[in-house]
């Protein structure tokens, strides 16, 4: 297209170094953080053995962001496969992690009202939500927001005042915005007709936003894992670039 309208040929770059390498983990239920390498293949069961099985519980969130508050690997982008899932994650962590000081509290404060000031908006339930939320240095990001709420989501978070945000995957295309940590709620999405493993293109898009040129040594990539979810090897498939 561009070749089409410029008239002249348009060479295609290719590079396969990444300036800042990603390091790779799954967040387990029992509160630990591996690498997809320490997983083992399971052997399957007898019929009877798999109905007697229960499912594995969900990793628990809350305790993930302790720990990425602790290792320093925040700021993290989350990324969540439903639109209000990002509002309801954002609200989780609300309720027990404040990261910001009081002079970055204020500074976000004086954007939110200099951002919304005039449109007669501050009262609609979820502005008044994530108005509650930026402050502590939580945020949400998904396209069911109105622009101007987006707007002022991107502009905090490019200051780095934000240090938790949950957003949809579009968050990842189009929008250079790169993070210390991101962190997948799951390695499976509903896509319209079924529920489906990554497409490995579709990892990396989000995965590549993690890691700052001239800040980071390396990224993390960091996945939410239920043994049940997934077996090692779909796991491998999405996490091979090639």
């Amino acid at each position: 297209w561009i070749s089409s309208i410029k008239n002249h040929k348009v060479e295609v770059i290719q590079s396969n170094h990444r300036p800042v390498p990603l390091k790779h983990l799954l967040f387990t239920p029992d509160n630990k953080l591996i690498t997809p390498a320490d997983l083992k293949e399971k052997t399957p069961g007898k019929p009877s053995e798999k109905r007697k099985r229960r499912r594995s519980p969900r990793p628990d969130l809350t305790k993930l962001v302790e720990i990425l508050k602790r290792k320093d690997y925040l700021p993290g982008l989350f990324f969540v496969f439903s639109r209000r899932r990002t509002e309801e994650m954002a609200a989780m962590v609300g309720k027990d992690f404040d990261f910001t000081t009081t002079e970055e509290k204020e500074q976000i404060r004086q954007t939110i009202t200099d951002t919304l000031s005039g449109l007669g908006i501050e009262q609609m339930p979820r502005v008044k939500e994530l108005s509650n939320l930026l402050p502590r240095g939580i945020g949400f990001h998904n396209a069911g927001m109105l622009p101007v709420l987006k707007i002022l989501v991107e502009d905090l978070f490019e200051q780095r005042l934000l240090k938790a945000l949950f957003a949809t995957e579009t968050f990842a295309v189009g929008i250079n915005m790169p993070a210390r940590t991101v962190v997948f709620e799951s390695l499976k999405k509903f896509d319209g007709r079924s529920l489906r493993m990554l497409h490995s293109r579709e990892y990396f898009q989000m995965a590549g936003r993690a890691g700052r040129r001239g800040i980071d040594d390396f990224g993390h990539a960091i996945s939410l894992f239920r043994p049940d979810d997934c077996a090692p090897g779909e796991i491998k498939n999405v996490l091979d670039e090639e």
